[in-house]
């Protein structure tokens, strides 16, 4: 990635992905993300690099199941 938001994307999706690896079905978010199955989990358990393209899909469907800002606390969350 080459600018400062496409970093930044990747880390954010980085971030996203080992806080809630415990709560995916990493072979359905790769077949849904359309990526190669086992791209998820190398990521989580090898800490093996997902490239531009797949970051930029996993962030589409992290916004189409309504995680998109997830990060950011709203006045009526409470805390747990």
């Amino acid at each position: 990635m080459k600018n400062k938001q496409e970093k930044k994307l990747r880390e954010k999706i980085e971030t996203w992905l080992k806080n809630n690896s415990s709560l995916l079905n990493k072979t359905a978010f790769d077949r849904k993300a359309k990526m190669p199955e086992g791209t998820i989990q190398k990521f989580v358990k090898h800490n093996q690099r997902i490239n531009d393209r797949r970051i930029k899909s996993i962030h589409r469907v992290i916004k189409k199941l309504g995680f998109e800002n997830d990060d950011k606390k709203t006045k009526n969350d409470s805390v747990l």
